[in-house]
């Protein structure tokens, strides 16, 4: 488990700005459109439906990685993985 100083991972806490990463993720999230089939669905879910979940989980993705890729730091490891960040697999 992370070691935790008031709610931020040791190894954040030097040289990242944690407030300009949350910011990225809510204004990048923000502009994720939310299907209206799925704001107001009173229907069992058909093919549509299923489609538009997974553009939605998609979308959501692709902002999280590119707000992880801007605002923090990669981990060095011997394992060939792009996406390793500090401290996330203990936080998430």
């Amino acid at each position: 488990m992370a070691d935790l100083q008031n709610g931020v991972p040791t190894e954040w806490r030097t040289g990242i700005d944690i407030a300009r990463y949350q910011s990225a993720i809510n204004i990048a999230l923000a502009n994720v459109n939310i299907p209206a089939c799925l704001v107001d669905c009173s229907q069992p879910c058909n093919n549509n439906h299923l489609a538009a979940i997974d553009d939605y989980y998609s979308a959501i993705m692709t902002f999280i990685r590119m707000c992880t890729d801007d605002c923090l730091p990669l981990l060095k490891s011997n394992k060939k993985n792009k996406y390793n960040v500090p401290v996330w697999s203990d936080l998430v």
